[in-house]
């Protein structure tokens, strides 16, 4: 397993930046039936971009909407040939029979695709970009679609669809990119969550981190509490209410979603009647000091940076060691 010492002066520091793994590797192994732990190198913190100052899509900024027409799954070719989530709602929790049938079958009709450009340059694999979109099964295959181009593209969605359609576009806000290298991109976005059965806003941060030597990409998602945060701090607050979830690529999986019948008026589901019960992802991270102390961060430099990866390195080796155990 990898360990990683403490820290003696500013240069053994960017020696040991150099070297940073977050576990992944250890955790991909175990995913995929085996236990060897591959070093982890490359990532390039001294290349970080600043944290871009506003919500923005655009090429420059790391996080970008996939276009119409391409296929969710991973698949050689030049931008997104890696699919990191594939998820479809489905009204699991909460007053789920105060929704009428024609509005439950329409909720659960386009997944959210996330997918990832993996490129390999002078021998290493690095994280270019990642891109958000809606998918809808068109055939067999689940295909990236907007209300616009849906019906050009073979898909035969009908008006409520259409509409459900462009409703999701119009709800999913431009991404916050904290930080980008070229091997991870942590980025934040609105989601309005079921905590102790409340519909609340939080800050869903992602951290999406590519294996230099694999080339295989992996996510970890955790939500922060703007509410309770000061005014004026560092760091958001932690929402420990759920803990961090590892999200291998190609999962695919049901998005559980908490129905608030208070937010249905004559029928029709207010904007706020529909939140996630959980986050994606089946491995599941409890919070420690450590990971409180460093993953709220507002902005990070190569020092916080990599006091996050320390601390979620040391976190997920933890719990894929005790996950080893239970087998």
């Amino acid at each position: 397993m990898i360990r990683i010492h403490s820290l003696k002066s500013d240069s053994h520091r960017q020696a040991r930046l150099s070297q940073v793994g977050l576990a992944f590797a250890v955790w991909c192994a175990l995913i995929a039936g085996t236990l060897v732990l591959a070093s982890i190198t490359g990532s390039n913190f001294a290349s970080a971009q600043p944290p871009i100052a506003k919500a923005a899509w655009g090429v420059d900024s790391g996080v970008v909407r996939l276009p119409a027409g391409l296929v969710a799954q991973s698949m050689p070719r030049d931008r997104f040939n890696q699919l990191l989530f594939l998820g479809t709602p489905k009204l699991t929790h909460g007053d789920v029979d105060d929704v009428i049938e024609v509005v439950r079958q329409n909720s659960s009709l386009f997944g959210l695709a996330i997918m990832a450009t993996v490129v390999q340059q002078d021998g290493k694999y690095q994280l270019r970009e990642v891109g958000l979109g809606h998918s809808y099964k068109i055939g067999k295959r689940p295909t990236v679609v907007t209300s616009e181009k849906a019906e050009s593209l073979g898909a035969d969605l009908g008006m409520i669809a259409t509409r459900v359609l462009a409703k999701n576009e119009a709800m999913m806000d431009p991404p916050i990119v904290v930080i980008q290298t070229t091997s991870l991109i942590v980025f934040d976005v609105t989601a309005v969550m079921a905590i102790n059965g409340q519909h609340v806003d939080r800050r869903m941060r992602h951290l999406i981190w590519t294996h230099p030597t694999t080339g295989r990409t992996a996510t970890a998602v955790w939500l922060l509490n703007e509410e309770i945060t000061p005014p004026g701090a560092k760091q958001w607050a932690i929402e420990s209410a759920m803990p961090i979830h590892l999200i291998p690529a190609d999962t695919v999986e049901d998005r559980a979603i908490h129905v608030d019948g208070d937010e249905i008026s004559w029928t029709i589901p207010s904007d706020r009647a529909f939140a996630l019960q959980r986050l994606p992802g089946k491995t599941q991270v409890s919070w420690t000091p450590a990971l409180r102390e460093h993953l709220g961060n507002r902005t990070f430099d190569n020092a916080s940076l990599g006091g996050m990866l320390e601390a979620i390195n040391d976190a997920i080796a933890s719990a894929t060691g005790s996950e080893t155990q239970n087998r």
